[in-house]
């Protein structure tokens, strides 16, 4: 199982190099998806402080692999979300 700080990176780089980065761009390059691409955004941040509230609140293997379950399943819904809007 991974560690707090490794699951802390993992987040903050998917998130932030990921899933932002994309919206930024598909925001440069088309500006009438400024809106889905904000509210992806908003809903990515939000995501990402839940996380760490429970990643820090976190005490047994039980509840950091909640958290990664949680993560890989949000992570595919942001994928899909920013798939939807790039095609």
């Amino acid at each position: 199982m991974a560690s707090r700080r490794d699951l802390k990176k993992k987040i903050n780089q998917f998130i932030l190099a990921n899933v932002i980065d994309e919206c930024i761009y598909l925001e440069e390059q088309n500006p009438e998806l400024v809106h889905q691409c904000d509210k992806i955004i908003d809903e990515a941040v939000e995501f990402y402080n839940v996380m760490m509230t429970k990643i820090n609140h976190a005490k047994s293997k039980a509840d950091f692999r909640e958290i990664h379950e949680k993560f890989e399943a949000s992570a595919n819904k942001f994928v899909d979300a920013l798939n939807q809007i790039n095609a």
